[in-house]
């Protein structure tokens, strides 16, 4: 978590689920989870060349992931 602090003390938005959001929401990014899923990293270029923000996104290992289980 040092290295997104980091990058956010030097205004780089960090957004998890589509929010920018802060070092509470960053803790889930390094869960490890039951349900085959992750959250993937994504560095936006700024147009001056620059880091502009990151984005994590839920990702899953497969469709069959993302069914709900019956109840």
């Amino acid at each position: 978590m040092g290295g997104l602090r980091r990058l956010s003390e030097k205004g780089i938005a960090i957004y998890v689920d589509g929010r920018v959001s802060g070092p509470p929401e960053w803790e889930k990014l390094f869960e490890i989870r039951d349900d085959n899923m992750f959250y993937m990293g994504d560095y936006v270029q700024a147009e001056s060349g620059g880091l502009k923000e990151v984005r994590f996104d839920k990702v899953y290992l497969s469709r069959e992931d993302l069914k709900k289980p019956e109840e």
